[in-house]
């Protein structure tokens, strides 16, 4: 499939006479491609440190020692 067909394409003046036809640029070179990728990255940079963070703590003793009472007391009831 071409990327642009020639009754959307430009004309412009070859310098060795004629003319060219060239594929439409606007639309095509935006300042803000790839800007989601890169927020979906960081996204995932953070999450991925927030889910360390949390292994880290949980597997404390003094996590550990927090999650046995708080079991320990809901069945209790």
């Amino acid at each position: 499939m071409a990327l642009f067909t020639l009754h959307h394409a430009a004309r412009t003046p070859s310098p060795a006479g004629g003319s060219v036809f060239l594929p439409p640029t606007r639309g095509r070179l935006r300042q803000d491609d790839g800007a989601a990728t890169a927020e979906y990255a960081i996204a995932l940079l953070a999450a991925a440190g927030f889910a360390g963070l949390l292994v880290t703590l949980l597997t404390s003793d003094t996590a550990r020692g927090w999650l046995t009472t708080i079991i320990e007391s809901a069945l209790s009831l």
